[in-house]
């Protein structure tokens, strides 16, 4: 088949994403990052190259990328890998190619396999919140916000969030210091409290409407 071709030009796409690009392009890598993502789930790994390699090619051209540090769009670009590496978790991916085998069936929810995508999204949730860590210090409370939110309901939707779980303590943790800062626009934490709202009326997850109704909505 093409595979050997396709995985060719996305090898290709993703060296040039981590070398220098014009200013003011950042916007543009964060909107194209999850069309990546989309379809590096579903490309099956290279025996030759080792787990996940395209999608580790992937996250060290992000890191590589001259991203603006007045602005988040980092962050929200290692938050969709953490929905990305969610999905690679699944024991059926939600869609995939015809006749080609991706990684849920040649795995197969291997416990080393998921044991390592584990230890990838830790690295990212740590990266997003020291994001969160230098906007704060920094006095750009918007942005910082702007990450809590999105990482917040990035847990609701993708995290593990059993009893005593890591992901538990910091989605409450998120969504109380977004409910308490007093800097949080009146829109904001309209649109915040309103997305809350929905997460306790919609989701059918218990411990999700948990954790909203404990952080106060």
């Amino acid at each position: 088949g093409c595979l050997g071709q396709a995985e060719a030009c996305l090898r290709g796409i993703i060296n040039l994403l981590g070398q220098d690009s014009e200013e003011g392009s950042e916007k543009w890598m964060k909107e194209f990052l999850p069309n990546l993502f989309s379809t590096l789930l579903v490309v099956p790994d290279n025996p030759e190259h080792g787990v996940l390699y395209l999608i580790r090619g992937t996250m060290n051209a992000i890191n590589k990328y001259p991203w603006d540090k007045n602005q988040p769009f980092k962050a929200f670009a290692l938050i969709d890998a953490i929905k990305m590496f969610s999905t690679a978790c699944q024991e059926v991916y939600p869609y995939g190619f015809e006749n080609l085998e991706s990684n849920d069936v040649l795995y197969g929810s291997d416990e080393n396999f998921i044991a390592e995508i584990s230890n990838m999204t830790g690295t990212m949730v740590s990266l997003v919140k020291d994001h969160i860590d230098y906007f704060d210090e920094t006095k750009n409370i918007d942005a910082s916000n702007r990450i809590r939110m999105e990482l917040f309901f990035t847990i609701l939707n993708f995290g593990n969030l059993e009893n005593g779980s890591n992901m538990k303590t910091l989605a409450l943790t998120l969504g109380q210091e977004v409910l308490n800062n007093s800097s949080l626009s009146k829109k904001d934490r309209e649109m915040f409290r309103r997305c809350c709202i929905w997460f306790k009326e919609n989701n059918r997850e218990k411990i999700v409407r948990k954790i909203v109704t404990k952080i106060g909505i």
